[in-house]
């Protein structure tokens, strides 16, 4: 498996968790931010603060070994909405972290319908909304399933994950081998 092939959808606090996560099991993440920003710089600093802050706090609880937050903190990248595009290109794995509203939720498999590639696995991380109505969201239904994360996903060890009637035959195996 390609280790930079995961991308997270959605910057707020689920796609940050998710990205830990996955930064700290040694993957290269792309956090793609789901919101046109008016001052991305900004924005972009605003986030680079808040990972360094979860990751001090990891390291505060012990959870981290020193000097472990800056290599986590190197292998997330972010991407702003306008960019999404080229960074979705690439990816094996896509988690959509977006708010929880349908309007969201429906905007983002737009994008992600458009531009990622044909053989990638999109994992809705939602509490609220069953496998088949997300599925039903997206052209390419065989490739959706929910990979709900808790909240704070780096520090609650736990994937919920649920496929729809028509979720490929090797969707799950891949996304629960990734896990």
């Amino acid at each position: 498996m390609n280790r930079s092939s995961i991308t997270a959808y959605g910057a707020g606090r689920m796609g940050r968790g998710m990205a830990i996560c996955f930064a700290y099991a040694g993957h290269k993440v792309t956090l793609i931010d789901s919101r046109a920003r008016d001052d991305v710089p900004a924005y972009e600093a605003a986030l680079d603060a808040d990972l360094h802050h979860l990751l001090a706090m990891l390291n505060n609880l012990g959870t981290l070994p020193d000097g472990a937050s800056d290599i986590l903190r190197k292998r997330i990248s972010y991407c702003p909405r306008d960019a999404a595009g080229a960074a979705l290109a690439d990816t094996q794995f896509l988690f959509e972290g977006v708010p929880e509203t349908e309007a969201a939720k429906k905007a983002a498999f737009a994008v992600l319908d458009d531009h990622l590639p044909e053989t990638a696995i999109i994992a809705s991380t939602t509490s609220s909304f069953l496998a088949d109505l997300v599925a039903s969201w997206s052209r390419f239904p065989h490739r959706v399933l929910n990979a709900h994360f808790l909240n704070p996903a780096f520090l609650v060890p736990l994937v919920e994950v649920s496929p729809h009637a028509g979720t490929g035959p090797t969707v799950t195996d891949r996304l629960v081998t990734l896990l």
